[in-house]
Parts: C-alpha cells; structure tokens; sequence
C-alpha cells in the first residue's frame, strides 16, 4: 500500500521533464538555424561584392591598356571619333565619345573630352553577368593634357538590371 501511494505522486513528473529537454532542444536547434542563415547570406554578400569589385577592376584595367598601356593612345584628343573597336574579356566593346563635357569646377581645366563604354563579364551567359561601367574623362588646358581620371562601376547583376535589390556596386578611380 505504501508502494502504491509513493508512485502516484510521481506519475506526471517524467512526462514534464521530457516536454522540458524538449522545449531546451527545439530552441537550441531554431537558434543554430537561424545563426547559420544568416551566416550563408552574409557569405553570399560577399561572394557578389567580389564579383562587382573584380568588374571594376577589369574596367580600369581595360581602360588603362587602351590608354598608356600597350594600345595606348586609344583615347586622345587627336582621335577624330571613339575607338571603333577596342576588345576587352574576349569581347568587341563600343566606345562612345563626348566631346565638350564641362569639366569640373576646380581641375585648371578648359576641355573635358569623355569615353563610355561597358564591358559584360560573362560567367554564365545570361544578361544578369557582373559586367563594368566605365567613363574615361580627358582634362585639358588648351593644348596639354592635365589629367586622366578613370573611374570603373562594377556590377555583380549586370549593368543593365535595375531594381534588383541583390544588385551590389563596387568603383575604382585612377587618376594620372
């Protein structure tokens, strides 16, 4: 009788117990999860920057190879028009060139002759690719070059999305 008695206070002691580690378990693996979610997100962030910044760095590159590298003298006052054809990524670019653009306040400048082009970096085919925006700006004073100024967009969607609010933006600027 007294066995009996002892057992019945115990009786919902065990199920409360597991309902409990239960309870500590579950919150234990939601907070992994979520910890761990935002981890690949924040790894996937920054896989695409590399992306835009690598694209931009392309774009300098380009540019600069065009300019003072080994075509150098791509963009210069002397050309009548852009250069037609220049080829960056395996790949003919179009050049577009505007002639008397202000150039800023401050340069020494009296003449801003700019280059625009973009360069698709294809990894996968599609129009989503990172790709460079790219503005070369010639500043004169009269007949002297003062100064070049590069600058280079790089996209990790591609210049032509908008509205993609994955779409990451990294710039380089060279001056000489």
């Amino acid at each position: 009788m007294i066995y009996k008695n002892n057992t019945q206070k115990n009786r919902g002691y065990t199920l409360l117990f597991s309902v409990l580690v239960s309870s500590l378990l579950l919150t234990i693996g939601l907070a992994i999860l979520t910890i761990s979610k935002k981890e690949l997100l924040l790894s996937s962030a920054g896989r695409e920057s590399q992306f835009a910044f690598y694209a931009a760095d392309t774009g300098v590159e380009c540019a600069m190879y065009y300019d003072i590298g080994a075509k150098g003298g791509e963009f210069s006052s002397k050309a009548i028009s852009a250069p037609s054809d220049i080829k960056c990524n395996n790949q003919n670019i179009a050049v577009t060139r505007i002639d008397g653009k202000s150039p800023p306040t401050g340069s020494g400048a009296d003449l801003m002759i700019r280059f625009i082009f973009d360069i698709p970096l294809d990894r996968d085919g599609s129009e989503s690719s990172p790709c460079a925006s790219v503005t070369v700006d010639k500043l004169y004073s009269g007949i002297p070059l003062l100064k070049t100024v590069i600058q280079s967009r790089g996209y990790n969607t591609g210049c032509g999305v908008k509205n993609d609010p994955k779409k990451l933006e990294r710039g380089l600027r060279v001056s000489y």
